[in-house]
């Protein structure tokens, strides 16, 4: 979640700054032999959390302004994100499917 300062400093800039070049973050999306992803630290996690934060603000702010090719860039972005994650999560031994 963003502090109260991280939310000034985001209303602070102009909208089309904010919209066009949110901060990137982690792109490592490694894998093991087989397609399993590799470990990765809780820190790691929460770095994609929060760049996918920036993602859909973004998202957001360039549907809000007309620039629908940005959002849809943004979008792929922030699906690629998620499936990553989403990897992760199956791949972890001991957890199970919600209802099993």
């Amino acid at each position: 979640m963003q502090t109260g300062s991280a939310v000034q400093q985001s209303s602070q800039r102009s909208a089309g700054q904010a919209a066009s070049q949110p901060q990137t973050g982690p792109v490592q999306q490694t894998t093991k032999q087989g397609g399993i992803p590799a470990p990765i630290s809780t820190a790691t996690i929460q770095e994609y959390l929060e760049q996918n934060q920036r993602y859909i603000h973004a998202i957001l702010e360039n549907q809000n302004l007309g620039k629908l090719e940005e959002a849809v860039q943004y979008q792929q972005r922030l699906q690629r994100n998620l499936i990553y994650l989403a990897s992760i999560a199956d791949a972890q031994p001991g957890t199970n499917a919600p209802g099993t």
